[in-house]
């Protein structure tokens, strides 16, 4: 796998149709980064995207230990983590069509980080474990709505 043009740790790492590996955010030993970079599978090769200004109401803040999931053929979902500021909770929505990136409205319930492997889709809803609190939150992909189930 060629290398990544700047090196980081706790990146948020998610799989796109199997085609694409997206890498959002990490830590390069110094600051907490917002970039999101794209690689590509067939051709070995990253590129760091360029959020269009039509089709983005944010800026992502910067993190590491993000939460990133596809939720369709075309979207990841990205939630929590860590910055500057401590444990996050808000969320986005990056279409890899329009290079678009979203802030939305329903946060996680709870500040959370995401370093391990703990997510899964299952009857249209994501569920992902948090490390702060190892609370296990639900996201309905469809109407786009967090819950935690901590009581199981």
């Amino acid at each position: 796998m060629a290398p990544m043009s700047k090196e980081k740790r706790d990146v948020s790492a998610c799989i796109l149709n199997n085609k694409y590996v997206y890498a959002i955010g990490g830590y390069d030993g110094q600051v907490y980064l917002n970039d999101i970079c794209k690689y590509t599978i067939t051709s070995d090769s990253w590129e760091t995207m360029v959020l269009s200004k039509t089709a983005s109401n944010a800026k992502l803040t910067p993190r590491d230990g993000a939460l990133s999931f596809q939720i369709d053929p075309s979207c990841i979902l990205i939630a929590g983590g860590i910055g500057n500021d401590g444990f996050l909770k808000d969320c986005y929505i990056f279409d890899t069509v329009k290079n678009g990136l979203k802030s939305i409205n329903n946060n996680l319930p709870y500040e959370d980080w995401f370093v391990r492997p703990s997510t899964i889709i299952a009857d249209n809803c994501l569920y992902a474990v948090g490390l702060v609190n190892d609370y296990i939150y639900k996201y309905d992909i469809e109407d786009g709505e967090w819950t935690d189930i901590h009581d199981f």
